[in-house]
């Protein structure tokens, strides 16, 4: 490396904040370890953090911190991963109709209806 660009180099990195260097040590975390685990999505780093994997090449996966997980949005990483649908715990119209319908029914949707308790 010749003198110059060792010069910037050192002063780009001198530039940087605490949170920008964690993020990019984050970063290198996960194109390192990625490379020696692609079939992970998500890497977790010594920092208790999670970063996407630059080398999965898998379907979609959801972040491992997300709760419920929608089969309708991951339907390719569930059946990846042979996952159950049913019992994904996910409360979006999709997977609980039944549970909107009786939201529906229970509280109005009409505007001049003040169905707030308080």
């Amino acid at each position: 490396m010749d003198y110059q660009a060792e010069r910037e180099e050192s002063l780009y990195n001198e530039s940087l904040n605490q949170g920008e260097h964690f993020a990019q040590q984050c970063r290198q975390f996960g194109n390192h370890e990625g490379a020696q685990q692609p079939e992970r999505a998500w890497l977790t780093t010594n920092y208790d953090t999670q970063v996407p994997n630059p080398h999965y090449k898998g379907a979609k996966a959801p972040h491992p911190e997300e709760y419920p997980v929608c089969p309708v949005d991951y339907a390719e990483y569930f059946k990846q991963e042979g996952w159950d649908t049913k019992d994904s715990g996910c409360e979006c119209k999709e997977c609980d109709p039944v549970g909107w319908a009786q939201a529906d029914a229970e509280y109005s949707t009409d505007p001049d209806v003040d169905d707030c308790p308080f």
